[in-house]
C-alpha cells in the first residue's frame, strides 16, 4: 500500500471510530462554554442567531479563530439580511485580506434556516464567505442568495474554502446571473499543496436551484488543485436541484455536481436538469462535471458516478458538452454511467475510459445486467486512487442506485485535512501604483484596500505614478475617453483579480504606447485582453507581458470579434491550454475570432509567445510589403489545432512570407500558394 493510501486509510479509520460515538458523548462539546463574543482560542457553543451574527462580526474584524471549535446547540433561524462569515476585497481572483474563518464549525446535525443575501458586491458569499484553514461540517443551511453583481465564489454553505467540508446540505436557492464559481454547497474549494493528505469534500448534497453565469455546479462551482493530481477528493456528493447557466460563452463550465473540476471525483450522483441558454455552443456542460480538467498537473479523475438528470440545450458535439462531462486529455473515467433517456448529447470516451456507458432503466434498477453483471458490481468498485472509497451506493432490485450517507455525523471534524490557497503579490508595483476597482465603494483613496471606483479619477491620480493596478476590468468606453492619460505607463493586474484587463464584448479598443502586465506572481484564469465581440487594434509602443493563465491566449484571447496588430511586443506570457501569445478560437466550423497582422511599426513576439489557431481559423495578412521592415524573420510562431497538410495558416498574402513563420513545437513547415494568396501547413 503506498503512502497516500496509508494516510487516507488512517483518516478513514478515524472517521469510523468517530461514527461509532453518539453525538452526545463528545467530550469537547460537553466541556465547551457558551459563546458570548470571545476572541480568544477555545471551544464554544452557539445557540442563537445573535451568537452567529457576533461570530460573523468578529471574523470580519480579522479574528480568524484558528484552533477554536464552535458547536451548534440547536437549530437556528436567522432574520433579516445575512452578512457572510468572512469575505475578501475585490470581486474575482485569489482570496485576499484578513477576513476569514480558520476554526472548526460543527453543526452537530442541526439546521440554520432563514439565510438571506440579496446585495452582495464582493466575492466570498454564503453562510461562510471565506474559510482559510478551517473545517465546516454536520450542517444544513436553508434560505436564498440573489445578486446581479459580477462577483466570484458563492455557495449556500461556503463561498470559498481551502479545506475539508463534510456532511453539509444546502437547501439554499441561488440566483447570481453575472457571478462565477457558484455552487449549491461550495462556490470554490481549492488546494495548492503538492503533498499531504488530500482535502476532502464528502457527504455533501444540494437540493435547491443554482443559477449563475460561469463555473457553476449543483454542489461545487469550481474545484482547483493545479499543482498536483489528487489534492482534492470529492466523494459521496449528490445534487437534486436544477443547475442553470446564464452564459452562452465558450467554456463557461456548468455541471450537475461540479462546474469546473481539477479534483478526483468518486461516488457522485446527479438527479436534476442541467441547462444552458438556447443557442449556447461549447460552454462545456456535463451531467456530473462541466469540464474534467488536465490543467497544470491536476489530471482530474472520475469514478463510480451516475447521472440521471437531463441536459437542456446541450450541444450534440461531445467535445463541447457531455452526458457525464467533457474530459480533457490525461484525465480518466471509470465505472461511470448515465441513463439512456439522455439522447440529445453524447459522451467523449477517446481518453482513458473504462465501463463508461449509457444504461437503461432496467439495468440501473438491477433488473437487467450490463456486460454480464448488475450495476452494483461496477458502481461500488474501489476508485483507482483509493481503496477506501468503495461501496457508496445502495443498489436494490426495482430501484435506482442511491448514495449511502452516515447515520451519525462525524464527531471530531478537526481530524479532517486542510489545504492552501493560491498566493500572489503586488510587490513589483509597491510604492508607485494607483489602484482601480469598478465595484469598490465610493470615496476610495487609490490604495490597495480602498481603490478608486472611477477610471477617470484613477487615471488622474496615476499621473505621478508608474502603474495603474486594476482589480476589475477596464470598460472599453472609459479607456477610450480617459486612457490617453496613461500613455507610457503600465496597467497591471493586481494579484487579487483573476479577470482580463480588458473584456471587449462590443465597440472598438485602440491601444498605443501602453504596457499591459499580467503580474506573473499569480497564475490566473484570464487573458490580458479577452475579445468576444467588437474590435481591438494593437499599435506602436504596446507591450503585452507577464501573464500566466490556464486559458488559451495568455496575451489575447479572441473568440468572436477581431484583433488587428499594427505593431507592439508580446513577451513573457504562458498558457497551459495553448497560445502563450494569442489564441484565435472557433465557435463553429466557419466562425470565430479573426486576427490580422498588418505591420506599420515594429512587431515582436517573445521566444515562447506563439499564436494558436483553432480549427478553421487563420491569420489575415495586411501590408505584406512592410514585413521586411518591421517583422523579424521566423518570428511569427504558429501552432494549429488542425495539423493536416494543406491547413490554411494565413490569407491575403500577396507575396511569399513563409520565411517569417515558424511552427511552434516543430514538425511542420509552410508552403506559399501564390494563386490563392495563402500560406499552407505542410
Amino acid at each position: 500500500m503506498n503512502k497516500k493510501r496509508s494516510l487516507l486509510l488512517l483518516l478513514s479509520l478515524a472517521l469510523l471510530l468517530c461514527l461509532a460515538l453518539p453525538m452526545s458523548a463528545s467530550a469537547s462539546y460537553e466541556t465547551a462554554v457558551n459563546y458570548t463574543g470571545q476572541t480568544t482560542q477555545g471551544e464554544y457553543i452557539i445557540d442563537s442567531a445573535s451568537d452567529l451574527a457576533t461570530l460573523a462580526t468578529n471574523v470580519n474584524n480579522s479574528t480568524n479563530y484558528a484552533g477554536s471549535t464552535f458547536y451548534l446547540a440547536n437549530d437556528i433561524t436567522l432574520s433579516g439580511a445575512w452578512t457572510p462569515i468572512g469575505g475578501w476585497n475585490g470581486t474575482t481572483g485569489v482570496p485576499s485580506g484578513t477576513m476569514y474563518f480558520s476554526g472548526v464549525f460543527d453543526g452537530r446535525g442541526h439546521t440554520i434556516s432563514g439565510l438571506s443575501i440579496t446585495s452582495a458586491s464582493t466575492s466570498g458569499v454564503g453562510l461562510f464567505g471565506y474559510v482559510n484553514g478551517g473545517i465546516v461540517g454536520n450542517l444544513t443551511v436553508e434560505g436564498s442568495i440573489s445578486t446581479s453583481s459580477s462577483i466570484n465564489a458563492i455557495g449556500g454553505v461556503i463561498g470559498y474554502t481551502n479545506s475539508s467540508v463534510v456532511c453539509c446540505t444546502s437547501d439554499v436557492s441561488i440566483s447570481a446571473s453575472n457571478a462565477s464559481n457558484v455552487g449549491g454547497v461550495i462556490g470554490i474549494v481549492e488546494n495548492t499543496q503538492t503533498s499531504g493528505t488530500p482535502v476532502l469534500v464528502q457527504y455533501c448534497q444540494n437540493t435547491e436551484t443554482v443559477s449563475a453565469n460561469k463555473r457553476l455546479g449543483g454542489v461545487i462551482g469550481g474545484a482547483y488543485c493545479p499543482n498536483a493530481s489528487g489534492r482534492i477528493y470529492v466523494d459521496n456528493c449528490q445534487n437534486t436541484g436544477a443547475v442553470t447557466s446564464a452564459s452562452t460563452a465558450y467554456k463557461s463550465f456548468c455541471g450537475g455536481v461540479i462546474g469546473y473540476c481539477e479534483a478526483y471525483v468518486s461516488n457522485c450522483l446527479n438527479n436534476a436538469q442541467v441547462s444552458a441558454p438556447i443557442g449556447a455552443d461549447g460552454i462545456r456542460m456535463g451531467g456530473i462535471v462541466g469540464i474534467l480538467s488536465s490543467y497544470g498537473t491536476a489530471d482530474a479523475k472520475m469514478a463510480n458516478c451516475l447521472n440521471r438528470g437531463s441536459l437542456a440545450n446541450a450541444s450534440s458535439n461531445p467535445n463541447y458538452d457531455g452526458a457525464l462531462c467533457v474530459p480533457e486529455s490525461a484525465t480518466s473515467m471509470d465505472n461511470c454511467f448515465w441513463i439512456d433517456t439522455i439522447t440529445n448529447v453524447g459522451q467523449l470516451t477517446s481518453y482513458s475510459a473504462t465501463n463508461v456507458d449509457d444504461l437503461s432503466a432496467a439495468q440501473l434498477q438491477s433488473t437487467a445486467q450490463y456486460n454480464g453483471y448488475y450495476i452494483s458490481y461496477y458502481i461500488n468498485q474501489e476508485p483507482p486512487w483509493s481503496e477506501d472509497l468503495d461501496n457508496a451506493f445502495t443498489c436494490t432490485s426495482g430501484s435506482y442506485p442511491a448514495l449511502t450517507f452516515p447515520a451519525t455525523a462525524p464527531a471530531d471534524l478537526s481530524t479532517y485535512p486542510t489545504g492552501a490557497s493560491r498566493t500572489g503579490s503586488d510587490s513589483a508595483y509597491a510604492g508607485s501604483a494607483v489602484y482601480y476597482n469598478s465595484a469598490a465603494p465610493a470615496g476610495g483613496d487609490g490604495s490597495f484596500a480602498n481603490p478608486y471606483n472611477s477610471f477617470e479619477t484613477a487615471v488622474s491620480a496615476a499621473v505621478y505614478e508608474s502603474y495603474l493596478c486594476v482589480q476589475s476590468a477596464i470598460p472599453v468606453s472609459d479607456y477610450n475617453s480617459y486612457g490617453s492619460g496613461l500613455s507610457g505607463k503600465t496597467i497591471a493586474r493586481s494579484y487579487v483579480y483573476d479577470g482580463p484587463l480588458f473584456d471587449v464584448q462590443s465597440g472598438s479598443l485602440t491601444l498605443g504606447t501602453i504596457t499591459l502586465d499580467g503580474n506573473s506572481t499569480t497564475t490566473g484564469n484570464a487573458s490580458l485582453i479577452n475579445v468576444e465581440g467588437g474590435s481591438v487594434t494593437i499599435g506602436s509602443g504596446v507591450t503585452l507581458q507577464n501573464n500566466k493563465t490556464m486559458n488559451k491566449g495568455a496575451a489575447i484571447r479572441v473568440l468572436t470579434g477581431s484583433v488587428t496588430m499594427n505593431g507592439g511586443t508580446v513577451s513573457g506570457n504562458t498558457s497551459v491550454l495553448g497560445g502563450n501569445g494569442i489564441a484565435v478560437l472557433s465557435t463553429g466550423p466557419s466562425s470565430g475570432g479573426t486576427l490580422t497582422i498588418s505591420p506599420t511599426s515594429a512587431i515582436s513576439f517573445g521566444t515562447g509567445d506563439y499564436i494558436f489557431l483553432d480549427s478553421g481559423r487563420s491569420i489575415t495578412v495586411g501590408n505584406a510589403g512592410n514585413f521586411a521592415t518591421y517583422v523579424p524573420a521566423s518570428s511569427l510562431k504558429v501552432n494549429c489545432a488542425d495539423t493536416s497538410s494543406g491547413t490554411v495558416v494565413a490569407t491575403g498574402v500577396t507575396q511569399d512570407l513563409t520565411g517569417y513563420f515558424t511552427y511552434y513545437g516543430g514538425g511542420h513547415s509552410f508552403e506559399y500558394n501564390e494563386g490563392y494568396e495563402e500560406i499552407w501547413l505542410e
